[in-house]
């Protein structure tokens, strides 16, 4: 099988042997996926510097089985988010969610975008804990795990923005 030019991001890298890493890959049309890179950690390795977390990359891959291999990669046009201290440490979080809850080849764009927004919004919001929350309610309503948080679960009536509700899991506010 042989895939070319897909808007991806690295969520996890580790070694491989000498030379190479496997790479935790979250793309667009495919979701997770993992693919091997050859000679990429080599000290000659043209594509050493461009396979980094959070930066937006063009990939292509081909091959059989669960670990095909990088064929080529290069960035996208877009500019990599700024992410330092804290936002840099909520990007990683981020990405260890994606890599424990996405199953590999389940694709969905929804969350592909969502990642993408969350990234560029944790570089300049003031309010990262309030980026992470937003992304992970959205994570989970695209992962089929979403909460009713629009009305009351007994009653059925809308929830008011100025009382307080208690949430009780599996049934709602």
């Amino acid at each position: 099988m042989r895939v070319t030019t897909q808007a991806a991001y690295i969520l996890h890298k580790r070694a491989y042997r000498e030379t190479s890493q496997i790479l935790e890959v979250f793309t667009r049309d495919h979701g997770r996926i993992s693919l091997l890179s050859k000679g990429s950690r080599a000290s000659r390795s043209k594509t050493s510097g461009v396979l980094q977390l959070f930066q937006p990359l063009l990939i292509s891959w081909q091959g059989r089985g669960d670990l095909p291999y990088l064929s080529s990669v290069e960035m996208s046009g877009c500019k990599p988010p700024g992410l330092k201290g804290k936002s840099l440490l909520s990007a990683i979080y981020i990405n260890e969610l994606l890599v424990y809850l996405l199953h590999k080849n389940d694709v969905n764009e929804n969350i592909f975008d969502s990642y993408h927004a969350v990234l560029f919004a944790l570089q300049s919001s003031p309010q990262i804990e309030q980026e992470l929350r937003l992304f992970e309610r959205d994570l989970l309503q695209h992962l089929g795990f979403g909460m009713n948080l629009e009305c009351d679960a007994d009653t059925g009536t809308v929830l008011d923005k100025n009382t307080l509700y208690a949430y009780h899991f599996e049934h709602g506010p």
